[in-house]
């Protein structure tokens, strides 16, 4: 059993229950050019992006949400955390997708500033709780699923 960031993989031999999600929310530095923008989803083409690490619920959340959105994306650097990508974004004009409770304290700092949406509402990752299928789940795990249910007004499980 796992928590997962994304969403769970596609196999029959798997359950997720959703717990969660956390909005995404696009920053720049504070001052920034970038940051004085009020965007649509199609508008993140002339934008130099920093992707989240590879594999990350985040990342695969904002790709999907560019590709909706039939955007090609201006990577400037990948494959960082929300802690190093929130170190780049004051030394560059340049916006970044995290985890709004990652950055929050950056946003009320004032050290980084949000970039709102004007028409699409922007991505947000999902949190799993994963495990594997089987004719006898283990009292463990069958009491932790007894715990989550109701966690989350948006609760129900993927099969």
């Amino acid at each position: 059993m796992v928590l997962v960031a994304g969403d769970p993989p596609n196999n029959e031999c798997y359950k997720a229950v959703h717990l969660f999600d956390q909005d995404l929310v696009l920053v720049a530095a504070t001052g920034s050019k970038l940051g004085k923008l009020a965007l649509a989803a199609k508008d993140l083409a002339d934008v130099p992006l920093i992707l989240p690490q590879r594999d990350s619920g985040p990342r695969r959340a904002v790709l999907a949400f560019l590709s909706r959105h039939d955007v090609k994306p201006n990577i400037l650097l990948e494959n960082l955390t929300a802690d190093v990508i929130k170190k780049f974004l004051p030394k560059m004009e340049a916006a970044s997708f995290i985890i709004r409770s990652d950055v929050q304290k950056e946003l009320d700092e004032g050290l980084l500033q949000e970039i709102p949406f004007i028409v699409d509402k922007p991505p947000v990752s999902r949190f799993c709780f994963v495990y594997m299928e089987a004719k006898y789940i283990p009292i463990k795990i069958k009491n932790f699923l007894a715990c989550i249910e109701g966690f989350s007004p948006k609760f129900r499980t993927f099969a």
